[in-house]
Protein backbone atom coordinates (compact mmCIF):
# COMPACT_ATOMS: atom_id res chain seq x y z
CA UNK A 1 0.00 0.00 0.00
CA UNK A 2 1.29 3.95 -1.18
CA UNK A 3 0.03 6.98 -1.49
CA UNK A 4 -0.47 7.18 -5.28
CA UNK A 5 -0.05 10.89 -6.21
CA UNK A 6 0.65 14.35 -4.51
CA UNK A 7 3.22 15.59 -2.21
CA UNK A 8 3.62 12.53 -0.65
CA UNK A 9 3.57 10.52 -3.71
CA UNK A 10 5.27 6.62 -2.99
CA UNK A 11 5.46 6.68 0.62
CA UNK A 12 4.62 3.33 1.74
CA UNK A 13 1.70 2.76 4.45
CA UNK A 14 1.32 -0.03 7.01
CA UNK A 15 -1.99 -1.85 7.74
CA UNK A 16 -2.84 -2.15 11.31
CA UNK A 17 -2.77 -5.87 12.17
CA UNK A 18 -5.74 -7.57 12.22
CA UNK A 19 -9.44 -6.70 11.35
CA UNK A 20 -9.09 -4.14 8.64
CA UNK A 21 -9.44 -4.07 4.75
CA UNK A 22 -7.86 -1.22 3.53
CA UNK A 23 -8.99 0.46 0.44
CA UNK A 24 -6.82 -1.08 -2.41
CA UNK A 25 -4.24 1.15 -4.36
CA UNK A 26 -6.51 1.06 -6.82
CA UNK A 27 -9.30 1.84 -5.99
CA UNK A 28 -8.20 4.76 -3.93
CA UNK A 29 -6.36 6.08 -7.28
CA UNK A 30 -9.93 5.64 -9.42
CA UNK A 31 -12.04 7.39 -6.65
CA UNK A 32 -9.26 10.21 -6.28
CA UNK A 33 -9.64 10.78 -10.26
CA UNK A 34 -13.19 10.93 -9.57
CA UNK A 35 -12.73 13.80 -6.60
CA UNK A 36 -10.39 15.85 -8.62
CA UNK A 37 -13.00 16.04 -11.30
CA UNK A 38 -15.95 16.92 -9.33
CA UNK A 39 -13.31 19.59 -7.57
CA UNK A 40 -12.73 21.00 -11.24
CA UNK A 41 -9.02 20.16 -10.57
CA UNK A 42 -8.36 17.62 -12.77
CA UNK A 43 -6.07 19.00 -14.99
CA UNK A 44 -4.05 20.20 -11.38
CA UNK A 45 -0.81 19.34 -9.72
CA UNK A 46 -1.65 16.29 -7.88
CA UNK A 47 -0.68 18.39 -5.19
CA UNK A 48 -3.04 21.18 -5.42
CA UNK A 49 -6.09 18.59 -6.81
CA UNK A 50 -8.42 18.66 -3.43
CA UNK A 51 -7.07 22.25 -2.17
CA UNK A 52 -8.59 24.06 0.55
CA UNK A 53 -10.99 21.03 0.73
CA UNK A 54 -11.58 19.68 4.27
CA UNK A 55 -11.56 16.19 4.84
CA UNK A 56 -13.05 13.63 6.84
CA UNK A 57 -12.01 9.94 7.01
CA UNK A 58 -14.08 7.72 9.11
CA UNK A 59 -13.43 4.36 10.10
CA UNK A 60 -10.35 5.53 8.76
CA UNK A 61 -7.79 2.21 9.44
CA UNK A 62 -4.27 3.11 8.13
CA UNK A 63 -5.59 6.74 6.92
CA UNK A 64 -5.01 6.02 3.40
CA UNK A 65 -7.52 7.76 2.08
CA UNK A 66 -6.95 11.10 4.41
CA UNK A 67 -3.61 10.50 3.66
CA UNK A 68 -4.23 10.74 -0.11
CA UNK A 69 -6.26 13.64 0.43
CA UNK A 70 -3.61 15.72 2.42
CA UNK A 71 -0.91 14.47 -0.25
CA UNK A 72 -3.16 16.07 -2.88
CA UNK A 73 -3.78 19.04 -0.94
CA UNK A 74 -6.30 19.15 1.29
CA UNK A 75 -6.67 20.45 4.51
CA UNK A 76 -7.93 20.53 7.33
CA UNK A 77 -7.80 16.26 7.14
CA UNK A 78 -9.05 14.31 9.67
CA UNK A 79 -9.35 10.63 10.50
CA UNK A 80 -11.21 8.50 12.68
CA UNK A 81 -11.25 4.80 14.33
CA UNK A 82 -12.13 3.33 17.29
CA UNK A 83 -9.52 0.58 17.33
CA UNK A 84 -6.15 1.12 19.01
CA UNK A 85 -3.80 -0.34 16.41
CA UNK A 86 -5.51 1.20 13.63
CA UNK A 87 -4.67 4.54 15.31
CA UNK A 88 -1.25 3.41 16.01
CA UNK A 89 -1.00 2.35 12.21
CA UNK A 90 -2.45 5.89 10.92
CA UNK A 91 -0.10 7.84 13.01
CA UNK A 92 2.95 6.01 12.05
CA UNK A 93 1.36 6.44 8.11
CA UNK A 94 1.32 10.69 8.64
CA UNK A 95 4.32 10.92 10.42
CA UNK A 96 6.48 9.07 7.49
CA UNK A 97 4.01 10.86 4.79
CA UNK A 98 4.76 13.78 6.60
CA UNK A 99 1.68 15.53 5.51
CA UNK A 100 -1.18 17.53 7.43
CA UNK A 101 -3.47 14.73 8.82
CA UNK A 102 -5.30 15.25 12.32
CA UNK A 103 -5.77 10.83 13.83
CA UNK A 104 -8.59 10.67 15.90
CA UNK A 105 -9.33 7.78 17.73
CA UNK A 106 -13.19 7.81 18.61
CA UNK A 107 -16.49 5.25 17.31
CA UNK A 108 -17.45 7.28 14.15
CA UNK A 109 -20.87 7.99 15.47
CA UNK A 110 -19.40 9.56 18.62
CA UNK A 111 -17.28 11.75 16.78
CA UNK A 112 -19.75 13.16 14.44
CA UNK A 113 -22.26 14.19 17.28
CA UNK A 114 -19.21 16.24 18.67
CA UNK A 115 -18.96 19.98 17.33
CA UNK A 116 -16.99 20.45 15.25
CA UNK A 117 -16.50 21.56 11.75
CA UNK A 118 -18.23 20.64 8.48
CA UNK A 119 -16.27 18.82 5.55
CA UNK A 120 -16.13 18.88 1.91
CA UNK A 121 -15.61 15.50 1.47
CA UNK A 122 -16.43 13.13 3.92
CA UNK A 123 -15.27 9.20 3.46
CA UNK A 124 -16.80 6.09 4.90
CA UNK A 125 -15.14 2.86 4.65
CA UNK A 126 -16.68 1.03 7.40
CA UNK A 127 -16.43 -3.48 7.73
CA UNK A 128 -18.66 -4.20 5.18
CA UNK A 129 -20.93 -6.20 7.78
CA UNK A 130 -21.57 -3.20 9.85
CA UNK A 131 -24.82 -1.07 8.99
CA UNK A 132 -24.04 2.28 8.43
CA UNK A 133 -27.60 4.37 8.50
CA UNK A 134 -26.85 6.18 11.99
CA UNK A 135 -22.96 7.31 10.85
CA UNK A 136 -24.79 8.14 7.70
CA UNK A 137 -27.35 10.74 9.54
CA UNK A 138 -24.74 12.16 11.53
CA UNK A 139 -22.14 12.21 8.37
CA UNK A 140 -25.03 14.36 6.45
CA UNK A 141 -25.36 16.73 9.74
CA UNK A 142 -21.45 17.39 8.85
CA UNK A 143 -21.43 17.41 5.38
CA UNK A 144 -20.79 21.30 4.07
CA UNK A 145 -23.03 22.34 1.83
CA UNK A 146 -22.32 21.39 -1.67
CA UNK A 147 -19.69 18.47 -0.46
CA UNK A 148 -19.57 15.21 -1.25
CA UNK A 149 -20.10 12.01 0.71
CA UNK A 150 -18.27 8.87 0.01
CA UNK A 151 -19.36 5.33 0.98
CA UNK A 152 -17.31 2.36 0.03
CA UNK A 153 -18.85 -0.77 0.38
CA UNK A 154 -18.67 -4.65 -0.99
CA UNK A 155 -20.56 -5.21 -3.98
CA UNK A 156 -22.74 -7.78 -1.92
CA UNK A 157 -24.23 -5.72 0.31
CA UNK A 158 -27.30 -3.20 -0.56
CA UNK A 159 -26.72 0.33 -1.52
CA UNK A 160 -26.86 2.24 1.63
CA UNK A 161 -29.79 4.47 2.80
CA UNK A 162 -29.18 8.22 2.09
CA UNK A 163 -30.47 10.21 4.96
CA UNK A 164 -33.38 13.00 3.84
CA UNK A 165 -31.38 15.85 1.72
CA UNK A 166 -28.64 13.68 -0.05
CA UNK A 167 -29.50 12.01 -3.65
CA UNK A 168 -27.13 9.81 -5.12
CA UNK A 169 -24.50 11.19 -7.75
CA UNK A 170 -21.99 8.44 -9.18
CA UNK A 171 -22.00 4.70 -8.67
CA UNK A 172 -18.56 3.16 -9.42
CA UNK A 173 -17.53 -0.69 -9.10
CA UNK A 174 -13.93 -1.64 -8.62
CA UNK A 175 -14.14 -5.43 -8.51
CA UNK A 176 -16.10 -6.47 -5.76
CA UNK A 177 -15.53 -2.71 -4.12
CA UNK A 178 -18.23 -0.19 -4.95
CA UNK A 179 -18.10 3.55 -4.11
CA UNK A 180 -21.47 5.24 -3.76
CA UNK A 181 -21.27 9.40 -4.10
CA UNK A 182 -23.52 11.18 -2.86
CA UNK A 183 -24.37 14.99 -2.21
CA UNK A 184 -27.68 17.49 -1.88
CA UNK A 185 -30.58 16.79 -3.18
CA UNK A 186 -32.38 19.25 -5.11
CA UNK A 187 -35.33 21.23 -3.05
Amino acid sequence: MRVIAGAAKGTRLVAPAGGTRPTTDRVREAVFSVLAGWAGAGGDEPQRQLSGLAVLDLFAGSAAVAIEAASRGAGPVVAVDVAEAAVRAARRNVAAADVGVLVVRAAAADYLVRAGPSFDIIWLDPPYEQPMDDVLAGAAGRLAAGGLLVAERSSRTPEPWLPPGLEMAWVRRYGETVVYFAREGKP
